[in-house]
C-alpha cells in the first residue's frame, strides 16, 4: 500500500524498504526486534515530513504523555487487576461452598 500512496515519494520508499528488510528476520532478538523499532520510527518521519508536518525524529521515539494520563491509565489496570482478583476468590468460595453442600447432603 505504501508503493501506491508514496509512489513519487523516493525517500518513503527507501525508508520502506530498510523497514520492511528489518520485518523479515526469522525469529527476531532482541537486537532485530530493537532495529525493527527504529527503522519504524524512521518511516513514520519520512511519511510526515513528506505530509508536510514537521516532526523530528525524536518527537516519535519520545512522544509526550502527561503525568496525569499515565497515572489515570495505571490506576484502571490496577482496578481491574483487583476485580479480576475478587472474582476469582468469589468463585473459588461458591465452588468450596457448593462441594461442602454436595458433601452435606450426601450424609443426609
Amino acid at each position: 500500500m505504501i508503493e501506491v500512496v508514496f509512489d513519487d515519494e523516493k525517500s518513503v520508499l527507501n525508508q520502506w524498504k530498510a523497514y520492511y528488510d528489518k520485518l523479515c528476520v526469522e525469529n527476531p532478538s532482541e537486537t532485530d526486534l530493537s532495529k525493527i523499532k527504529i527503522e519504524g520510527d524512521k518511516l513514520l518521519e519520512v511519511i510526515a515530513k513528506s505530509l508536510g508536518y514537521k516532526i523530528s525524529l525524536e518527537t516519535i521515539q519520545k512522544p509526550y504523555l502527561p503525568k496525569g494520563l499515565a497515572d489515570h491509565v495505571n490506576q484502571e489496570q490496577q482496578y481491574m487487576n483487583n476485580q479480576l482478583a475478587v472474582m476469582k476468590m468469589m468463585h473459588a468460595y461458591i465452588n468450596q461452598v457448593s462441594a461442602n453442600e454436595t458433601k452435606r447432603c450426601k450424609k443426609l
